[in-house]
């Protein structure tokens, strides 16, 4: 199986995660708990190393009290999409 490297909207992702979990002045360790993961797994989001499956997306949007939407970039042009 052949492992999918993360894009810069994965990196946009993990910046925002970031971002609103600070601004609730959340650790990764108290958002890891949440969700049942381990702080590294968080870190692995927030810089991009691992991508966010969508349903886990969803659930970090919920605890950080963020629309979905918010974890994306709004671009004028669209993404390209490559297979």
């Amino acid at each position: 199986m052949r492992v999918k490297a993360t894009t810069e909207v994965d990196q946009y992702i993990g910046a925002r995660i970031r971002y609103f979990r600070r601004a609730r002045r959340m650790s990764q360790s108290a958002l890891a708990s949440l969700l049942a993961l381990t702080y590294q797994q968080i870190q692995k989001y927030e810089v991009a190393k691992c991508r966010v499956p969508a349903t886990r997306l969803y659930r970090i949007a919920q605890l950080l009290d963020v629309p979905v939407d918010a974890f994306f970039p709004y671009a004028k042009a669209p993404l390209a999409i490559t297979p």
